[in-house]
């Protein structure tokens, strides 16, 4: 029986790899974010309308901001989906895991699964956290399962 291929471990099986994007890509982040509020509203602290009247310069500055940890699922050099991690400014010690999206085209193949365990996988390592949180709508099952 021929050996199946195993996906690297920065890559899910459909070849949707989990990227970091340097600051001048914040175009692409910001319209995936879009899509994301538009898409699934309930999902996010955070409305459509605000997010359409951020700067530019936010977007950039998220990107290279060492507080906020974004991960992102890219498929044939296309966002297809986003997670971030952030410190708990009322809980020290505590990262909040936030703003998990993945594009309806792409669900079902543990993208999400893989954008989480890439940002725990990075915050095991920061000395001043201990404990990471997912921060979610209680009634979205699908997240919580993750």
């Amino acid at each position: 029986m021929p050996r199946m291929a195993h996906p690297t471990p920065d890559q899910t099986p459909d070849d949707i790899a989990i990227v970091t994007l340097p600051p001048d890509r914040w175009a692409e982040y910001r319209d995936l974010r879009l899509t994301a509020l538009r898409t699934d509203p309930i999902a996010f602290g955070e409305t459509l309308e605000r997010a359409l009247a951020h700067p530019d310069s936010l977007w950039s500055d998220r990107l290279g901001d060492g507080e906020r940890l974004l991960r992102f699922a890219e498929r044939d050099g296309r966002l297809v989906g986003l997670a971030g991690a952030i410190p708990d400014d009322d809980r020290p010690g505590v990262a909040l895991i936030v703003s998990v999206f993945v594009e309806p085209s792409a669900r079902g193949r543990g993208v999400a699964r893989r954008l989480v365990s890439a940002l725990l996988d990075e915050i095991a390592g920061w000395d001043h956290v201990t404990v990471a949180r997912l921060f979610v709508n209680d009634t979205n099952a699908v997240a919580i399962a993750v």
